[in-house]
């Protein structure tokens, strides 16, 4: 439903708005968007908001069905039409959507032999079975969808012009996730519930710079690349996503030179913060450890490495700096005896400390 459809930004309220004044309609529906949009979604919200919402919403994809089934599978055959039919024959989708909506998915993937025989089902609302001498009167709402530039595959010759015509009745842009940003808050909240749900594991968050990575990554997969993400993260991430664990991070060793700079002041920030509380050199102390660490360190561990570095720190000194070193993102703190690990951030920063010797 529209409900379902979650979004605040103004060009998706838009398109949300458009879609629920044609679905009172029984015209045709065009849905124009890059793969991963939501166009599906928006047509089963546009059928469950017409007047046809109790009768069949039947959908077909022109790009997952072979040439030589399509033809029987949108139209139905007759007993006999061919070797392997079925005895009686078969109803096609565009039967079995009568008084409902049928929903044409990737139509700009139809031969042209196809569009041919959806132009006649457009204009007579007639269809006639493989191998069948007889028509058969159909009444269903037509919404279709497709991710390619119809126009310009009309002038191309690859696109009929008068079946475009007759499905770009009510034609509906949806914008791409990267012209809707805004919504990605929301958007990784509603799919975090739903993923996390499914694998029946706790909820988990993401640390400022994972959010900063998402808000600038480009999305070219949309939605679906996001929900792809959230998946991934969820059966890898225990509590926390950082940057190093985002998919679409392929190389962590890439950082721009505007990133470089962005680090570097925030590191010289943190050290500054770290000398104010009077702990610069425990903090520095501790990072030696984890540096050298080839897995998951636990707080005993630490405060014996601690102690032979001269760094005495009770249990809860200790338990204070690795919770301000989590919440700075420079280590994952795991629960209970699993220990804690450099982040990517936290090997960053320990290589600028490195570089500013003055500090150690």
């Amino acid at each position: 439903t529209f409900g379902d459809l979650l979004g605040s930004s103004p060009s998706f309220r838009s398109v949300i708005d458009i879609a629920g004044k044609v679905a009172r309609s029984d015209s045709t529906v065009l849905l124009l968007g890059e793969t991963g949009t939501g166009k599906e979604l928006l047509a089963q919200a546009i059928h469950n908001a017409s007047s046809r919402c109790h009768d069949p919403f039947v959908g077909v994809n022109f790009a997952a069905i072979s040439e030589s089934l399509l033809e029987s599978e949108l139209f139905g055959y007759e007993e006999g039409a061919f070797t392997g039919a079925r005895k009686g024959g078969h109803s096609g989708l565009f039967e079995q959507a009568h008084k409902g909506t049928i929903f044409l998915d990737e139509i700009g993937d139809a031969s042209l032999a196809i569009q041919n025989r959806l132009l006649r089902i457009l204009q007579e609302r007639q269809v006639m079975r493989v191998g069948g001498n007889r028509v058969i009167p159909i009444d269903v709402r037509i919404i279709a969808a497709t991710n390619r530039d119809l126009e310009d595959m009309v002038h191309r010759g690859l696109f009929r012009a008068d079946l475009y015509y007759r499905l770009n009745v009510l034609p509906i842009q949806i914008p791409p996730l990267r012209e809707r940003l805004e919504d990605l808050p929301q958007l990784i909240e509603q799919l975090m519930e739903k993923v996390c749900h499914k694998l029946k594991r706790p909820s988990f968050t993401f640390s400022k710079e994972a959010l900063k990575a998402m808000h600038r990554h480009t999305w070219p997969g949309n939605v679906r690349e996001l929900e792809n993400t959230i998946e991934f993260l969820a059966h890898i991430v225990e509590e926390v996503a950082y940057p190093h664990h985002l998919p679409f991070r392929k190389d962590q060793s890439v950082v721009t030179c505007g990133e470089e700079e962005l680090m570097a002041k925030e590191f010289a920030s943190l050290c500054a913060f770290y000398e104010n509380k009077g702990f610069l050199t425990e903090i520095i102390a501790m990072r030696r450890v984890f540096a050298h660490a080839k897995s998951s360190v636990g707080r005993q561990p630490v405060m014996k490495k601690l102690r032979e570095a001269g760094v005495l720190l009770s249990e809860q000194q200790l338990r204070y700096r690795l919770n301000l070193l989590r919440q700075d993102e420079i280590l994952n703190v795991g629960r209970g005896r699993q220990g804690s690990t450099m982040t990517t951030k936290g090997k960053a920063f320990m290589q600028y400390l490195s570089r500013h010797r003055h500090l150690v």
